[in-house]
């Protein structure tokens, strides 16, 4: 959902599933897995920051594989 255009980038960025529902259930999944993003617009907005590290971004990173439609049974 994020502008990829280098003028328009920044450690900000929004993503959303195939639909609202999957979004709701990506959101909850992430919180359940202590990875806080926030809900915004039907987006979620994702805020890396300095304390964040390579291990936070892997955890997040699995959470949405996890997430993925087409990985669900």
């Amino acid at each position: 959902v994020s502008q990829l255009d280098p003028a328009h980038r920044s450690n900000i960025f929004c993503i959303r599933g195939s639909n609202e529902e999957h979004t709701q259930r990506v959101f909850a999944a992430l919180r359940a897995a202590g990875i806080f993003v926030s809900l915004r617009d039907g987006n979620l907005r994702v805020s890396p920051h300095l304390y964040n590290d390579e291990d936070d971004i892997d955890a997040m990173l699995r959470v949405l594989q996890s997430s993925h439609p087409a990985r669900r049974t």
